[in-house]
């Protein structure tokens, strides 16, 4: 139950991804971005922590690789699965390029996990896994469009994925250029009276808990978090992380 959003940021490398978390009401709240070492200690990751699982859902590497998942609901009954998808950022963001952390992506054992919807970048490329127990891995590969979505909801995908393209489509048609501003208004709206379906969702059961804001520049990731209660998002925590040279890194 998710809403993510990227828009490229002007410069080849840059860009811009936001990712409202939509939760249970029973859970528990998750752990700001704290900075940990990956596999061999190579590799640098910022991200978040599930407080339940312990793993995450979304984060960024010092090698300038963005991961994030979502998950996928398909109709019919609930798809089983006993292997955590929170493992699958971590796992990932510790190789050094985007091919290489695709290559990762295949030895994990994603058939025993619930679908999910893998979104990876650098900035220049955007990568897009589907896989889980109901599906093969499927990739597609493309460079980074200038704004883009993709959305989750318990209730079924193909409830609220409707609406809430409908409304960015909207956004970015009118707003000739849909910036920063626009991208964090999007994921600020929430209709009135149809909190099941909005961007800011809110419902008797679950309602958007979080949201993060990662920006790849020269030199630098950015990360800002913010809590979300239902009366609205909660002060941003800001955390940087410098980036490794890209050279000699695998495309």
């Amino acid at each position: 139950m998710c809403t993510l959003t990227i828009i490229a940021a002007g410069r080849s490398g840059e860009c811009r991804l936001a990712f409202n978390r939509d939760e249970q009401r029973t859970r528990g709240r998750a752990l700001p971005p704290s900075v940990r070492r990956l596999e061999g200690n190579a590799v640098t990751m910022l991200a978040p922590t599930d407080a339940d699982a312990e793993g995450t859902w979304i984060g960024v590497s010092d090698h300038g690789l963005i991961a994030a998942v979502l998950n996928v609901n398909p109709p019919g009954p609930p798809p089983g699965g006993t292997i955590s998808r929170g493992l699958i950022v971590p796992a990932v963001l510790s190789r050094r390029s985007l091919a290489d952390a695709l290559d990762r992506l295949a030895t994990l054992p994603t058939g025993a996990m619930k679908p999910f919807r893998l979104v990876l970048t650098d900035g220049r490329e955007l990568a897009e896994v589907v896989g889980g127990e109901r599906a093969q891995n499927t990739i597609a590969r493309s460079p980074v469009p200038a704004a883009w979505m993709r959305c989750s909801s318990g209730l079924g995908d193909g409830v609220v994925e409707p609406a809430r393209r409908a409304l960015f489509e909207s956004m970015v048609h009118s707003s000739g250029r849909f910036g920063a501003s626009e991208q964090d208004a999007f994921h600020a709206h929430r209709w009135e009276g149809r909190g099941h379906l909005s961007v800011l969702m809110s419902r008797a059961d679950a309602r958007t808990v979080s949201r993060t804001v990662i920006t790849l520049g020269a030199g630098l990731a950015t990360v800002s978090y913010a809590d979300i209660d239902d009366a609205g998002p909660r002060r941003a925590i800001a955390s940087s992380l410098p980036l490794v040279p890209r050279e000699g890194a695998r495309s």
